[in-house]
């Protein structure tokens, strides 16, 4: 996002090329179908376009204003194009998602359903699974083909919804991690195994809390923010019980605030929110 646009640029280098134009965005996701799913704004419903630029922009959930809800947000694509997962939010209390609920639109009918849980920030692995945050940093995930949810406990010092992230390899080890707005803590629970979270860092830094996660390769990327300025961190096993963790900035962090970051041919990038740039380190 610049500008009122959404861009891309291959993470070779080359000119950035414009998909679409928006007011002030609330998520996006590259599905594999060849669209980019986002809500372009905060009061709206979740529009797609194709990532090579080519076509108009398709609006395929609109809020309902006849009810309370006021915003579609956080898309996360769900693989093979069969459908696109969000977070609904509701006018009685507005920016906390004390009422937020997570809804699917339906490629294959272009319905919109609720699948019965209330959260937000939903994230999908490939074993079929759903991991959910409540307001009040409960984390959640699907059973029985996302037909019901297991509650995993609230994440300590946490008290709105948590940065969570499937480990690249939970179809083997059953593990998720998440972070707290609040601190800059990492947390570990193991689906099957863990009764408490358990945190995986020994070191805070006063002030910042965790705005996002992402895990690749057997890898786990963290960063954070005071709103002032950024830390991103990485850890190679973060598995283990005290996992060596690694600092990755760009160097002059000072007036930048990093979100939504991605993983792409060994390449982490971020989004400076503050000044609308994307940035770009090497981690291999």
């Amino acid at each position: 996002f610049q500008a009122g646009r959404i861009w891309k640029v291959s993470v070779d280098g080359g000119s950035q090329v414009e998909i679409a134009s928006m007011s002030h965005p609330r998520g996006m996701s590259w599905g594999d179908d060849g669209y980019i799913y986002y809500a372009p704004s905060y009061a709206t419903g979740i529009s797609r376009m194709l990532d090579s630029g080519a076509g108009s922009v398709e609006a395929i959930t609109a809020v309902d204003t006849m009810t309370t809800e006021r915003t579609h947000r956080w898309p996360c694509a769900l693989p093979g194009g069969r459908g696109v997962i969000f977070t609904s939010e509701g006018s009685e209390s507005p920016g906390d998602y004390e009422d937020a609920d997570i809804l699917l639109w339906d490629a294959s009918t272009g319905s919109v359903r609720p699948l019965g849980v209330n959260g937000a920030m939903a994230r999908y692995v490939a074993t079929g699974h759903l991991l959910v945050s409540t307001f009040t940093g409960t984390v959640l995930i699907s059973t029985n083909n996302n037909m019901s949810y297991n509650m995993l406990g609230s994440l300590p010092g946490s008290t709105g919804p948590a940065a969570i992230a499937f480990d690249t390899n939970y179809a083997t080890n059953y593990t998720i991690y998440a972070g707290s707005s609040l601190n800059f803590r990492v947390w570990r629970w193991q689906v099957g195994t863990s009764t408490s979270w358990t945190q995986i860092d020994s070191k805070d830094l006063p002030g910042y809390g965790i705005s996002d996660l992402a895990t690749s390769g057997g890898m786990l990327f963290v960063t954070g923010t005071n709103n002032i300025d950024s830390r991103c961190r990485w850890t190679s096993n973060p598995a283990a019980m005290s996992p060596l963790w690694y600092m990755v900035n760009p160097p002059n962090c000072a007036g930048k605030v990093f979100d939504d970051l991605r993983i792409r041919q060994n390449k982490l990038w971020a989004i400076d929110i503050n000044n609308a740039r994307l940035y770009s380190s090497i981690f291999m």
